[in-house]
């Protein structure tokens, strides 16, 4: 299991989130499945000290970790 950060481009929104999964590809998949229309990119660069996951976790998941910016309407 792997963590990366995500940054979600959705509409006016960007924001990043913290992904779990068994791969960056996975990750990246469980992102645009949830942003449909979206645009996932993987933040560089990758935390190596976290990027295997530790302790108990679920099988994948995400979790918000804070917008980037707003766009001005």
């Amino acid at each position: 299991m792997i963590k990366v950060s995500v940054e979600v481009l959705s509409g006016i929104s960007r924001f990043e989130v913290d992904v779990w999964a068994r791969s960056i590809e996975g990750a990246v998949g469980l992102v645009n499945a949830r942003y449909p229309g979206g645009d996932a990119k993987v933040v560089f660069p990758i935390d190596g000290e976290n990027f295997f996951a530790k302790g108990p976790l679920p099988a994948s998941g995400m979790i918000l970790t804070g917008l980037a910016e707003k766009a001005a309407v």
